[in-house]
């Protein structure tokens, strides 16, 4: 595999899940200098504060009679 190669003027894009950077190389291909150029952030809750949803209702495959 060859080396990545960035020129002077070259967007880097890294994310993850929750946040994605734009940087910007203002050096060169052999020196680079990543300047950040803009920042996405998604907000994500902790589980609690996202609530939970109450348990489905399962019946029975055989049989066509529902007790209440």
């Amino acid at each position: 595999m060859d080396k990545m190669r960035i020129d002077k003027g070259d967007w880097l894009v890294v994310c993850d899940g929750r946040k994605a950077l734009i940087l910007e190389n203002l050096g060169d291909e052999m020196f680079p200098n990543l300047h950040t150029r803009e920042v996405h952030e998604q907000p994500n809750p902790s589980t609690s504060a996202q609530g939970t949803d109450a348990p489905g209702r399962l019946h029975a495959a055989t049989g066509g009679a529902r007790s209440s």
